[in-house]
C-alpha cells in the first residue's frame, strides 16, 4: 500500500511539473500574472465581480487557498469595491463548501473526518455563533473548517453569519496587502507564478489530505 501511495505521488509530481514545463513554453504563463487576471476582470466590465465569486467558490471547493483571491481582489478593484466583493466571495465560497458537504457528502465527509479535528466542534457547543466567529478569526477560510463545521450541529444561519463576521479583519488585511503590492507585481516575471502555483497545488494537496482524504478513527461518542 506504501509502495503504491510512493509512486502514486512520484507519478503526480511528475505531472505537475510536465504541465507547469508546458505552460511556461508555451507562453501561457503570462496569462497567469496577477496583472493579466486583473484586466480579465475588469474586461469583464459588470460581470466581474460576479465571475470572481465563481472563481473564489470553485477555487474553495478544491482546497485553493482563500487568501490568494482577496490579494488579487485587491489588486484589481479599488478598496472599497474590494473589500465588498472579496467579502462576499469569501462569504458565499464558504457557505457552498459547507452546504455541498453537509446535504451532498455529509457521510463521507463524517467517515473520513480525523477524530483529531473534532476538538473544533467544541468551540461551538454552548455558542455556536460565537464559536464560529472565533474560529474564524484564527484560521480565516481554512479549507477543513468548512467540512468540519459542515458535520457539526452548527445551523446554517450561525454558520453564514459567523463567517460573515469573522472573516472581516483577515479581509481587510489582505485586501490593503494587495493594494500595496500592486505596484511590483507586474514586473515580476511569469515564472515566479508558477513557483506559486506549484506551492498552491502542493496545498490544495496537503488541505484535502488532512482533511478528507484519510480516514481517521472516529470520536468516542
Amino acid at each position: 500500500m506504501r509502495g503504491r501511495r510512493l509512486w502514486l505521488r512520484i507519478a503526480l509530481a511528475a505531472a505537475v511539473v510536465g504541465v507547469v514545463l508546458a505552460v511556461y513554453t508555451s507562453g501561457l504563463d503570462d496569462q497567469l500574472r496577477p496583472d493579466a487576471i486583473r484586466a480579465l476582470l475588469l474586461d469583464a466590465g459588470p460581470w466581474g465581480p460576479p465571475l470572481f465569486w465563481a472563481i473564489f467558490a470553485l477555487g474553495e471547493m478544491v482546497a485553493i487557498p482563500s487568501v490568494l483571491f482577496v490579494i488579487v481582489a485587491g489588486i484589481t478593484w479599488p478598496r472599497e469595491s474590494a473589500l465588498a466583493i472579496s467579502w462576499v466571495g469569501a462569504v458565499v465560497s464558504a457557505t457552498s463548501v459547507f452546504v455541498v458537504a453537509r446535504y451532498l457528502a455529509r457521510d463521507l465527509v463524517q467517515g473520513r473526518m480525523p477524530a483529531r479535528l473534532r476538538w473544533l466542534e467544541s468551540w461551538t457547543e454552548s455558542r455556536p455563533l460565537l464559536g464560529v466567529i472565533l474560529i474564524r478569526l484564527v484560521t480565516f477560510m481554512a479549507p477543513w473548517t468548512h467540512l468540519v463545521l459542515a458535520v457539526s450541529r452548527v445551523r446554517v444561519r450561525d454558520y453564514v453569519l459567523g463567517t460573515a463576521i469573522g472573516v472581516i479583519p483577515a479581509i481587510v488585511a489582505l485586501v490593503l496587502a494587495g493594494e500595496a503590492a500592486s505596484e511590483f507585481l507586474p514586473g515580476v516575471p511569469g515564472w515566479v507564478w508558477l513557483l506559486v502555483g506549484l506551492f498552491v497545488v502542493a496545498q490544495m494537496f496537503r488541505s484535502g489530505r488532512v482533511a478528507t482524504l484519510e480516514p481517521g478513527p472516529r470520536s468516542p461518542e
